[in-house]
């Protein structure tokens, strides 16, 4: 069942068919989109008055608000109100945009139990297949950084040249990783003491054997003939980590927005203590539209486009200028090495955190509902990504010792 992207509550239909080339959109009749309920609960004036009331104040009081305005426009608007971190894009994409192309309720209804079956299965392999998309785009990210363009060390007298922001930067990176694309708390990042990639668990990753054949010489001297060979095998190194780190990540997250749904659910109280038919109806709409296992994975990985792409662009920028083979060190590199990383941090940490925050505030139910749980409405998507983050880190780590 669609939802209104204000307030997320379950309504029948997104827009009414008046005739063949006249459709409107469905308004929302919620209390908190629907002006009406204040006004007749401070206004005392009849129904009638109201009616042929004139001016701005009436048409405020009987303007309602629509359920989705984005039916209205194309999907690249859609897009930018995504990478601006709008709920209700996430909203819209999460709930509203796959109930226009599915089946109405009335004709799920009429199908056979095997049907729904196969709508679950291919609404599986459609989250699959999104998800593989991002971990082949993100391992791109990483190996870039990781395998081709790595952290050149410094210079054996060059420490005296270097001014505070490199001696900063450089510190900086021997804890938090700078230019690993989307998951970054993963342990395999680009940094300065990797620069020699023949040791440590890098270099395994960026050998030209597989991970499952690290140890054999022979097949690390069979594959050094061909160039392309070691190329697509390090690539496909990175990608397997990068969809075991994905993979975590995405459990954890999933697992626990899930307990938290349902811990809210539990704990939600009847606001009066006869239902009627139209109160009764929603939650339950919701509820089971909350109960998606996959809802939280699809919520995430709509967060992940907006950091993806602007990685993909400082990527076409660093590849647009050569690269000095040596390290050089000075003040302008310096301060240009060291923008440029930061801007590549702030993209991954900031942008990422309040994409993926915002994304799984939209998952879980809403804070009308549960006006007393507006503390935790508040906290559980940092909580939830917080522990994520840690165990896809742990997971990370385990991977680095076991290759080293």
């Amino acid at each position: 069942m669609p939802v209104c992207i204000h307030c997320a509550t379950p309504i029948e239909s997104l827009y009414m068919r008046y005739g063949k080339d006249h459709i409107v959109l469905s308004p929302c009749s919620s209390s908190i989109c629907s002006p009406t309920p204040a006004c007749t609960s401070t206004c005392s004036t009849s129904p009638s008055d109201t009616a042929t009331a004139t001016g701005p104040a009436a048409g405020s009081a009987s303007a309602a608000i629509l359920a989705d305005e984005y039916l209205e426009h194309d999907l690249p608007i859609v897009i930018i109100d995504l990478l601006l971190a709008k709920s209700q894009a996430y909203r819209h994409l999460l709930f509203n945009r796959s109930s226009i192309f599915n089946p109405t309720p009335d004709q799920a209804a009429k199908t056979t139990g095997q049907a729904p079956k196969k709508l679950k299965w291919g609404h599986v392999f459609a989250v699959l297949k999104r998800f593989v998309a991002l971990c082949l785009v993100d391992a791109y990210i990483r190996w870039f950084y990781l395998c081709v363009h790595p952290s050149l060390p410094p210079a054996g007298g060059a420490e005296l040249t270097k001014n505070r922001a490199a001696n900063v930067m450089e510190r900086m990176q021997r804890w938090v990783p700078m230019q690993a694309g989307m998951f970054f708390a993963s342990v395999f990042t680009a940094r300065s003491e990797h620069a020699e990639r023949e040791m440590g668990a890098v270099g395994v990753v960026c050998s030209a054997a597989p991970l499952w054949l690290s140890n054999s010489a022979s097949v690390r001297l069979a594959m050094s003939s061909d160039v392309m060979v070691p190329t697509l095998i390090s690539y496909i190194n990175v990608l397997m980590l990068t969809i075991i780190e994905a993979s975590v990540l995405h459990f954890c997250v999933a697992l626990l927005t899930h307990l938290t749904i349902r811990y809210l659910l539990s704990t939600q109280s009847p606001t009066s203590s006869k239902p009627t038919k139209s109160s009764a109806k929603p939650p339950l709409a919701l509820d089971s539209h909350l109960a998606d296992p996959l809802l939280p994975t699809q919520a995430l990985l709509l967060s992940q486009l907006s950091p993806l792409i602007l990685l993909l662009f400082v990527l076409l920028w660093n590849t647009k200028f050569p690269r000095p083979t040596t390290p050089t060190w000075s003040t302008s590199s310096d301060t240009s090495a060291f923008s440029k990383r930061r801007i590549v941090w702030i993209i991954r940490t900031f942008l990422a955190s309040l994409n993926a925050g915002v994304a799984l505030a939209t998952c879980l139910p809403s804070t009308a509902a549960h006006k007393r749980k507006t503390c935790i409405h508040t906290l559980a998507p940092a909580a939830i990504l917080a522990a994520a983050w840690s165990a896809q880190a742990l997971i990370s780590a385990w991977l680095y010792t076991c290759l080293e």
